[in-house]
């Protein structure tokens, strides 16, 4: 069954939106919408797709690993991972290890050379710059293992 062509188009510019704001965040390190928008996208696209299979293509921002735990082990078989009901917990600090964190410098915090939890604020960075390393943590794993890292502990101002 053929797909209608608002749907084909719709597929196609969220695929094109969401592949510029990635290299807009990623490459050019200048971002113009905001995660909960980009997951707005995101969710929206997934749904199209799951909707029409026919239409997902290998280029499909959907398409990186990631989603099912099955399919990260597959690719990262020394990924650790616990069971936690009908849910499964990954490891952030391997995740973040993976994310090539380690010993970086991002927004005024540093992150320990030998292990990417641990995050030192030598230059005395504020609360603004602390929610930008959490969105780019969050986002840099959403991107490279589409999983979604649920910030811990909570902030409270």
């Amino acid at each position: 069954m053929t797909a209608p062509a608002d749907v084909t188009a719709r597929i196609e510019a969220l695929r094109e939106q969401l592949h510029r704001h990635n290299y807009l965040y990623y490459t050019e390190n200048r971002p113009e919408i905001t995660d909960a928008e980009y997951d707005r996208l995101w969710r929206e696209l997934v749904a199209l797709e799951e909707a029409h299979p026919d239409l997902v293509t290998p280029d499909s921002p959907t398409q990186r690993p990631g989603g099912k735990v099955a399919e990260l082990k597959a690719q990262y078989p020394d990924m650790p991972s616990y069971e936690y009901g009908d849910q499964y917990k990954l490891s952030a600090g391997w995740i973040l290890d993976q994310c090539g964190f380690k010993g970086q410098e991002k927004f005024g915090f540093v992150f320990w050379a030998n292990h990417a939890l641990v995050v030192t604020n030598p230059h005395g960075a504020g609360y603004g710059e602390l929610q930008k390393l959490v969105g780019l943590v969050v986002a840099t794993a959403r991107q490279k293992f589409g999983v979604t890292l649920e910030p811990e502990p909570l902030f409270v101002k």
